[in-house]
Parts: C-alpha cells; sequence; structure tokens
C-alpha cells in the first residue's frame, strides 16, 4: 500500500472532516438522494440540439456510457484487483456510510461521475463548470465518508473519462451519420 495515499486519506478523511462536511458528504454520495440533479444537467446539456432524435440518441448513449462504465468497473475491475477498502483496513477511519462489502479500486462513483463529465464534454465540445463541480464532489464525497482511498477516485476517473471520450465519440458518428442520411433522402 502506498503510504502517500494512506496519508492523503487521512488528511482528507480526518483532517478536512467537521460538521458540516459530516452532514453534506453523506447525502451527495448517495444516489437515491442526487439523482434529480444528474436528470436536470443531462437534460440542460442535451437540450441544446435542435433536432429531437439527435438529442434522442446522444441521451441513449450517455445511459449505455454509465452502464458500460459500471459494469466493466463494478463486475470486472475491482474484482480483477480485489483491493479493499480503506474502512475494512485502516484504523480510525472516520465513517460516514456503511462500509460496504464491495472492493475499492476503482470507484465507481467516481468511473460513472467522470463518464457523464467525458461524454458531455466530447459530445458538446464545452466545458460544463457546474456539472463537473457535481460530479467531481460527489466522487470525492467517497474519501470523507470512509470508503475508498484517493488513488481509488482517481483510477476510477480515469476508467470514466476513457468511457465517456469512447461514447461520445461513437455518439457524434452516429448524429453525423445520421445527418448524412437525412441530408441525402431530402434531395
Amino acid at each position: 500500500m502506498n503510504t502517500f495515499d494512506i496519508s492523503l486519506f487521512y488528511f482528507i478523511n480526518k483532517s478536512l472532516a467537521n460538521p458540516l462536511f459530516d452532514s453534506i458528504m453523506p447525502f451527495i454520495t448517495e444516489l437515491h438522494n442526487i439523482w434529480w440533479l444528474y436528470v436536470i444537467f443531462i437534460l440542460a446539456s442535451i437540450y441544446n440540439h435542435k433536432n429531437r432524435i439527435t438529442s434522442l440518441v446522444i441521451f441513449v448513449l450517455l445511459i449505455v456510457a454509465v452502464g458500460m462504465t459500471d459494469w466493466i468497473n463494478s463486475i470486472y475491475l475491482k474484482e480483477i484487483l480485489a483491493r479493499p477498502r480503506p474502512c475494512h483496513t485502516l484504523p480510525d477511519v472516520h465513517l460516514l456510510v456503511p462500509c460496504g462489502s464491495g472492493y475499492s479500486f476503482p470507484s465507481s462513483h467516481a468511473a460513472n461521475n467522470f463518464a457523464v463529465i467525458a461524454f458531455l464534454v466530447g459530445v458538446s465540445g464545452r466545458y460544463i463548470p457546474s456539472i463537473a463541480f457535481f460530479c467531481i464532489s460527489v466522487a470525492l464525497s467517497r474519501i470523507f465518508v470512509g470508503v475508498h482511498y484517493p488513488s481509488d477516485i482517481l483510477g476510477g476517473g480515469l476508467v470514466g473519462t476513457l468511457f465517456g471520450f469512447m461514447f461520445a465519440f461513437i455518439s457524434k458518428k452516429i448524429v453525423q451519420r445520421m445527418s448524412s442520411l437525412t441530408s441525402n433522402t431530402s434531395k
């Protein structure tokens, strides 16, 4: 185990602990509390497309991107790497949510959230600070609540970014193909 990773974990998890974070972080780390924010961000991001079919393709591929990211990350990577969570191995973890029985690396919360960021940036060509801030906060909340190391977040972020950009590329190709088919049939 990397001592820097452990030191950074304790700094974030214990040294930065305070009553405000102790109430906010457990709330934002749970999807059932914040799912509606994802819906608002995603709908606002794809609303810019004038064509409903284009918006539908983008929406469906975003769902597929996050689903594939979660599936590959949770079913394969975590099982292959089998890294225990810090709340299972370290003493004195400031644990704010149940530890969970699954493995730690890479973080699925981080992977899924970074897939959303990368996909939306890849499709729109613009960085969306509000979505990025929200998704990064959710990913970092996993350290604050005591269930992931910082390297878990970094690893999950890399996995999610890869899948997000890959599916954004696929989405753009499908939309381009649909546009060329539509323009050819209208002639």
